[in-house]
């Protein structure tokens, strides 16, 4: 690639991009207390779990191209911008990192911009996030000669330079800003509106330095190019703890006994021995292995599952290969969104025609119908009211305008509301004759219950709902 691209004598054709989250928290620190005290305790802020995300980009020369940062939100206000590093584009996005818009976004307006005066095409080194593989960005720096490298996967601590040379110092720098912003503001919580002054101050006191940048990318092999950088002691992974617990077993087999000659004859005491030399942790991790290999079920006769094909190498993501592949997984995701959304469509167009067949039928419906019901109410009249009516009309008690034994019939029909509320309307003649004999009872009670006679006329009324 080298040697096609011609970079072996232009550094300032070669750059790395990664991103960083700044916390809000100093982390553990040293403090000065009396000897021997218990409780040891340090003032923080309220909040200290905020992230903030910024996206660095810097060429093998150690010049950095302006700051990316990105906010958690929604929405993007004036007030969060103000106050940065010269040149810093702030942005938002939902989960708070960078993703394939702002990657986009990023790409098309500070990379592209601040390298289109490089003569001659561009490296850019980059891990191989999810956000960093779009069709865009590819078509973008096809258009621009930019050729994207991605690294393989967990190779970013020992391969990219942001992450070998630049970030360490930066975090420390990082560090000492923000203690001295929360000694001097009284621990107040670093907003939004506080983050880029404290972000200016890392700029300033030189975290982001060329000769780290330098050095980082001479680290890694890749200016100079030098594949010797990267040893076999970097590239080693650590033993199964399978593979340990062999080695020690060995190792602790090989060990000259300490023991006098005959007690080392008996087999007793050499199992009381081997015994006594388990430690705790030995025991437990033992037990925990002898448990897996019992409860773990063999291979044989089971159909294997099926595993996920890591990326394993690295590659170019300008290449023929890497942007069919691109191509086809966003016409894929493009494809499942717009299923689901049919999905979606049908199932409820299906809910909304099984409304409205139950609005037309009256059927699977809790709501009453809308036609009216003709509805009857008895109120019988009490003994108690009769003499007050004979009383009032100066005839004797048994000559009542409403005989005791009958019963008023008032019909009223009861139609439906807006609010689901039966409406209720009463013949005005039985309204009025119920109404005559005893005020107390009005029109809006008698719409709900029903009154009930008692022979007795020292019983008082009763009502029922």
């Amino acid at each position: 690639m080298f040697e096609r691209l011609q970079l072996a004598h232009r550094p300032q054709n070669i750059f790395n991009v990664d991103e960083t989250g700044f916390q809000t928290d100093v982390g553990s620190q040293k403090i000065y207390c009396t000897k021997g005290l218990k409780n040891r305790h340090k003032t923080v802020a309220s909040s200290t779990k905020l992230t903030y995300t910024v996206q660095v980009c810097c060429s093998a020369t150690g010049t950095f191209l302006p700051l990316y940062v990105v906010y958690k939100g929604l929405n993007l206000y004036n007030t969060w911008c103000q106050g940065g590093p010269d040149g810093t584009r702030f942005t938002c996005s939902p989960s708070g990192w960078m993703e394939t818009a702002q990657l986009v976004e990023w790409f098309e307006k500070i990379f592209i911009n601040h390298t289109k005066a490089i003569e001659g095409p561009k490296l850019l080194i980059l891990d191989g996030h999810s956000s960093h593989i779009s069709a865009k960005v590819v078509e973008l720096a096809l258009a621009n000669q930019i050729e994207l490298f991605c690294l393989p996967a967990h190779t970013s601590s020992i391969l990219q330079p942001l992450d070998v040379g630049v970030f360490k110092s930066v975090k420390a720098s990082w560090r000492k800003c923000l203690m001295s912003h929360y000694e001097s503001s009284r621990f107040s919580n670093v907003d939004k509106r506080v983050f880029p002054a404290i972000l200016k101050q890392v700029v300033d006191a030189g975290a982001f330095s060329r000769v780290n940048a330098i050095n980082g990318f001479e680290t890694c092999g890749i200016f100079p190019l030098n594949p010797l950088k990267i040893t076999d002691e970097k590239l080693a992974t650590s033993a199964p703890l399978t593979e340990l617990d062999k080695g020690n077993e060995q190792s602790s087999d090989t060990l000259p006994s300490t023991s006098s000659p005959s007690a080392s004859a008996s087999p007793e005491s050499t199992s009381e021995q081997q015994v006594a030399t388990i430690t705790p942790r030995k025991g437990i991790e033992r037990a925990i292995l002898d448990h897996l290999r019992r409860t773990t079920p063999t291979s044989t006769g089971q159909v294997e599952k099926r595993t996920r094909v890591k990326r394993t190498f690295a590659e170019s993501l300008t290449s023929a290969e890497a942007i069919e592949r691109i191509n086809n997984t966003e016409k894929q995701k493009v494809k499942t969104n717009v299923d689901s959304g049919s999905k979606v469509r049908k199932s409820k167009t299906g809910v909304q025609q099984k409304i409205n067949v139950a609005r037309k039928t009256g059927k699977g419906s809790n709501r009453p119908s809308a036609v009216p019901r003709e509805q009857k109410v008895n109120v019988r009249k009490p003994i108690w009211l009769e003499n007050k009516s004979s009383v009032s009309s100066g005839q004797p008690e048994h000559q009542s305008d409403v005989p005791a034994d009958k019963d008023i019939q008032i019909s009223c029909s009861s139609n439906v509301s807006e609010d689901n509320r039966p409406s209720c309307s009463y013949s005005q003649d039985s309204v009025q004759s119920v109404a005559a004999t005893c005020p107390l009872i009005s029109s809006q009670a008698m719409s709900v219950g029903t009154f009930y006679k008692k022979r007795d006329a020292r019983a008082p009324l009763r009502y029922s709902d």
